[in-house]
């Protein structure tokens, strides 16, 4: 199937959200939204943090493959969300480059990120450990 990928972007990005939140009669802002991946639905999540900066707030990516994140373009004076990267001590090469392109990019341009090596490989167990422990410090009330 031709631009797959890009179908499923303009999906997610203009019609998915949208969809939801008349669904349930939310009237949300990009700041009140988070988006979750982990593998390749972290690679997605990065391509669409970049692509469309204005949509979401806060992502959760973990152990992410794909999504061009060194070949995107990262433009001076956009807001780009903030960024929970986490990603394993024995997982491939690439992805620990991949974490320093990203920290590297968001010192530069001065947006808010965490960036996190845990001890161990692509492993959902970990991804569901460490999700909580962001989403209860993210959502907490002060």
């Amino acid at each position: 199937m031709a631009n797959r990928f890009e179908n499923h972007m303009q999906y997610f990005n203009n019609e998915l959200i949208s969809t939801v939140e008349n669904k349930f009669n939310q009237k949300l802002t990009k700041n009140d939204r988070y988006f979750y991946g982990v593998s390749n639905g972290a690679g997605f999540g990065l391509h669409l943090l970049n692509s469309h900066p204005e949509s979401i707030g806060t992502y959760l990516c973990f152990s992410t493959f794909g999504g061009d994140i060194q070949t995107n373009t990262w433009k001076p004076n956009v807001d780009y969300p903030k960024l929970y990267l986490e990603f394993g001590s024995e997982e491939p090469f690439f992805l620990k480059e991949d974490a320093d392109f990203l920290k590297l990019k968001y010192k530069e341009l001065n947006l808010l990120a965490e960036f996190n090596e845990f001890k161990g490989g692509h492993d959902y167990k970990i991804w569901n450990e460490k999700f909580i422990e962001i989403i209860s410090k993210e959502l907490a009330v002060e």
